[in-house]
């Protein structure tokens, strides 16, 4: 079955005074189907490099309000109706985009038809946002968040609750991780996306990472990183190789595939357990 829908672009424009923007994600929403879905791209690199006063933090703070906010919609979409016509819609998105100070508007509605609102979802948020990229800037398929989210329901609550954002700083490299429990030393979680389509973009990642744990070398209050791999869609001997090269990372640390969570989880159950035994 058809279903109509309405979507708008959700743009960044850092410096106003400057008038230049960047798409940064979609809204699509079917009052038929009873629909409302925001995909947003959650790495800011690509703003960093177009913006010098970009404000990584704010941007951060923003769109997790506002993933908090359609959260909310969602759930309320399935009761009743939300909005009667486009201005409602776009009074309503321009009131819960959350922080100003990162400049987040949304554009003019717009309108199409599909039988799929998911891959449509999908296909309007690689021509709107993802085609601003260039090839060598490739955002996975799952981004390292949507790997988490995966990761994350499948350990014990005992453990989610200790799970704490943690800073390393070394004479080479500052970095703050989001998961890390303590058991003497931090032990950190790091989601890792290889849900690419092209496979040098598997190997810069897995690079990028071994970069970072060089750097880390010296951070003395560091325990173990625990890589939780994502799969590409369609297996690839290029998956292999960088994660071979992952795990050439000089630092103590495990790989842990998306079928391994469960254990996982009770590893770091067993760390927590002889915390300050």
């Amino acid at each position: 079955m058809s279903n109509p829908y309405s979507f708008v672009v959700l743009r960044a424009t850092p410096d106003i005074g400057a008038g230049e923007s960047l798409n940064v994600g979609v809204i699509v929403f079917s009052p038929q189907a009873r629909y409302l879905r925001l995909r947003v791209e959650t790495r800011y690199e690509r703003l960093t490099h177009a913006f010098s006063q970009f404000d990584g933090t704010s941007f951060r703070r923003a769109v997790a309000n506002l993933f908090a906010s359609f959260r909310t919609a969602e759930r309320e979409i399935a009761d009743r109706p939300l909005f009667n016509n486009d201005q409602s819609l776009l009074d309503w998105l321009n009131s819960v985009v959350p922080d100003r100070s990162t400049s987040l508007s949304v554009g003019s509605v717009r309108h199409g038809v599909t039988s799929d609102l998911d891959k449509e979802t999908e296909l309007l948020f690689d021509r709107m946002v993802q085609s601003q990229k260039g090839q060598s800037d490739e955002s996975p398929r799952r981004d390292d968040a949507q790997v988490w989210n995966g990761f994350v329901r499948q350990l014990p609550s005992e453990v989610r609750r200790q799970l704490t954002p943690r800073a390393f700083a070394t004479s080479k490299l500052k970095i703050t991780f989001d998961h890390a429990v303590k058991n003497g030393k931090w032990h950190v979680v790091q989601p890792v996306s290889m849900d690419f389509k092209r496979p040098e973009s598997m190997q810069r990642k897995a690079s990028q990472w071994v970069g970072t744990a060089v750097g880390l070398r010296d951070a003395e209050e560091l325990g173990t990183i625990y890589f939780l791999l994502g799969r590409p869609s369609n297996e690839t001997k290029a998956y292999e190789r960088a994660k071979s090269l992952l795990d050439a990372a000089p630092i103590p640390h495990k790989i842990v595939e998306e079928d391994e969570a469960l254990a996982l989880g009770q590893t770091l159950l067993d760390l927590l357990s002889h915390e300050g035994h």
